[in-house]
């Protein structure tokens, strides 16, 4: 009775609250690094600093406008792509759980049993 209640536990409850755990996971990451507000202000200027120039085009106002864009663009892009990375390696660990954690039983199982088949 308990051997069959653990099962039924292993295979059921265990495996949803265990994708739920996954996505909880990866909901703070994804808020964490606000990949969204990142993704949508990719090519904003650095801190909003920017120079305001007059009627006509003046070099150095557009100069430290482009440079103020790139840096805000390399250090938004670089978080990104870090907050990314980060939601990839957790998926792929809890994909990697999940598949142990189904055939962890059987290979309990065979540990077990191995052994035994020496002696015969």
């Amino acid at each position: 009775m308990l051997l069959t209640a653990y099962i039924q536990w292993h295979y059921t409850r265990a495996l949803t609250e265990m994708v739920s755990i996954g996505k909880t996971i990866v909901w703070f990451l994804y808020h964490f690094f606000s990949i969204s507000i990142l993704a949508k202000t990719l090519f904003a200027p650095f801190k909003r600093l920017d120079e305001k120039g007059g009627r006509r085009l003046q070099p150095d106002v557009l100069a430290v406008n482009i440079i103020m864009r790139v840096v805000g663009f390399t250090l938004r892009f670089l978080v990104l792509l870090l907050g990314l990375l980060f939601i990839l390696l957790v998926v792929t660990g809890v994909v990697l759980v999940y598949l142990l954690w189904i055939a962890m039983p059987a290979l309990l199982g065979a540990l077990c049993i191995a052994p035994l088949l020496l002696f015969l």
